[in-house]
């Protein structure tokens, strides 16, 4: 199995013949048939051939969503250059025992991050039938803008894009949240901070009026001993939204978290909201600024 890329929960895993099963179920979807099409799989036959298609079309990229904790398949992401768009299109779908879990969100926002480091184009779109409304809160929660209507084969889509710049940023910030991650068997890796932030980087915790103004280092240097002391047996953070406001060398990002784990032998659950200042410069995009406000603290 060929890893794409994980997030908190799941593991994008490019398509294979293992899939067969999985195919045959999600394609004989209702929404599936509905917003996508029939495809006119019936049969693990099928389902074999219409992978083998996709595995030898190189414009066309799946990748099955599983669950880390059991490996289930759970949906698909799609990546596919099609005649009919100026850019690459990105897709999902999901089995309906799945739908209104943050599955797609944190499937589809993972994508795109890890397609920011390759991508060369300036726009990913996507596209959808007026009528599936689901798809389109979810890519307006992605940060995709409404461009227009198209025409294909008789079928009137609504065309959405995103910048690639936006999908840098995402990944600037998913490493962010990343790094403090640490378990049993799981180190933190704090000290990449220095490769994600400009040198005079600055963290402000606002939490109950704190103003707690810190340099870099010393924002690295208190984490560590927060995460290393014992009191955290276990720590995850994730972003469950954001907003970004972007120009061509800065950019703000107001994106609401959660995070959870064990804290001196007791399990905790808090949320709040982060705001990240950023700066592009030579090496690419860097961390100016963040600030963050726990709002709800409860064990």
């Amino acid at each position: 199995m060929q890893t794409f890329c994980t997030t908190q929960r799941l593991q994008l895993i490019r398509l294979d013949q293992g899939d067969a099963p999985f195919i045959l179920e999600l394609l004989n979807t209702e929404a599936w048939k509905r917003f996508i099409g029939d495809r006119n799989v019936t049969s693990i036959n099928d389902a074999s051939s219409y992978i083998q298609k996709i595995e030898a079309t190189s414009s066309v990229s799946y990748w099955t969503v599983k669950l880390k904790d059991t490996s289930a398949s759970i949906g698909v992401i799609t990546f596919i250059k099609r005649d009919y768009l100026n850019y690459h299109d990105i897709g999902f779908a999901f089995l309906p025992q799945y739908s209104k879990l943050g599955y797609a969100y944190e499937a589809t926002m993972g994508a795109l991050a890890a397609l920011s480091t390759t991508y060369t184009s300036p726009e990913i779109v996507a596209t959808t039938l007026a009528e599936n409304t689901n798809s389109i809160q979810l890519l307006q929660k992605l940060g995709f803008s409404y461009k227009n209507e198209i025409t294909h084969e008789n079928d009137k889509l609504r065309l959405f894009s995103i910048s690639t710049e936006c999908c840098k940023l995402d990944k600037l910030c998913f490493d962010f949240y990343s790094l403090f991650t640490c378990s049993a068997t799981l180190q933190h890796r704090v000290n990449e901070l220095y490769q994600l932030c400009l040198p005079n980087a600055s963290f402000e915790n606002t939490t109950l009026n704190r103003n707690e103004m810190l340099t870099l280092t010393e924002f690295i240097d208190s984490r560590h001993t927060i995460l290393s002391n014992g009191s955290y047996t276990s720590f995850e953070e994730y972003e469950l939204s954001r907003t970004i406001s972007l120009d061509s060398s800065s950019a703000i990002r107001f994106s609401s978290y959660e995070k959870r784990g064990i804290r001196n032998g007791s399990v905790f659950f808090d949320k709040g909201v982060k705001q990240f200042h950023y700066k592009k410069t030579s090496y690419g995009w860097k961390i100016e600024k963040v600030s963050w406000c726990d709002e709800v603290l409860k064990s």
